[in-house]
């Protein structure tokens, strides 16, 4: 998978943020996983997030499969996740 580089400057408007999720989900090819990966980046970006994900719930509800690499703004871990 190709990480995209993500501007999470907080000096930037909601707006310029939603603008630039927009444009990046615009620009997305590649595989399921890739397309996944993107959404998921814009999806934090877009709505200011700190931690955004896609997942595959089990027929039971009882658990949540990954469906692609967790997006997270830098400086937290989420490897437990």
């Amino acid at each position: 998978m190709t990480s995209k580089a993500v501007n999470n400057d907080k000096t930037e408007t909601p707006e310029a943020h939603r603008r630039q999720a927009l444009s990046m989900l615009a620009k997305a090819t590649g595989p399921q996983s890739e397309l996944l990966a993107t959404v998921v980046q814009a999806l934090s970006l877009g709505l200011d997030c700190m931690l955004a994900a896609v997942g595959k719930v089990n027929e039971d509800k009882s658990k949540v499969q990954r469906a692609c690499p967790i997006n997270c703004v830098s400086g937290h871990d989420v490897t437990s996740i």
